[in-house]
């Protein structure tokens, strides 16, 4: 109100008070936005059951034999592997070929699952803070009204 000098106390604060109360009003609805956001993240997260973390890659060898195709460079494969880390070891396990497509669903619902956490981590900060401004402006309006 020191920017406008002709405003009396009483018209400072209630000027004050409708800025509260229009940021409150600002403040709950990106709240309202960011819940339904929120709700429709974890259902879809929870859609998520079947899953396999990991990594599908395939691969070709060589055999070693002299007189074999793979010799000339008409290597053997694909042969399908997945890889998966457990305590810290990695692991190979190798798929029959009608498995991978299947196997490749699951590692992909895994990675979008991972990237959904991640942004559910993130749209709980953002919650959080702007419950945070809305009870600091909450405070500040009560103040206000109580005339303290």
């Amino acid at each position: 109100c020191s920017q406008i000098p002709r405003l009396t106390f009483l018209q400072c604060l209630f000027h004050s008070l409708l800025q509260d109360m229009a940021d409150l009003v600002r403040l709950e609805r990106g709240i309202r936005v960011s819940l339904n956001e929120h709700e429709s993240l974890v259902d879809a997260l929870l859609q998520e059951r079947e899953q396999i973390r990991g990594s599908l890659f395939s691969r070709f060898a060589v055999c070693g034999k002299a007189n074999c195709a793979c010799a000339q460079g008409e290597k053997h494969g694909p042969y399908y592997v997945l890889s998966n880390r457990s305590r810290g070891e990695g692991a190979f396990i190798y798929l029959r070929e009608e498995q991978v497509s299947r196997v490749r669903e699951l590692v992909d619902r895994h990675r979008r699952f991972k990237k959904g956490l991640k942004r559910l981590k993130g749209l709980s900060s953002k919650l959080h803070a702007l419950f945070e401004q809305y009870e600091t402006t909450a405070a500040r309006a009560g103040s206000r009204q109580a005339d303290l």
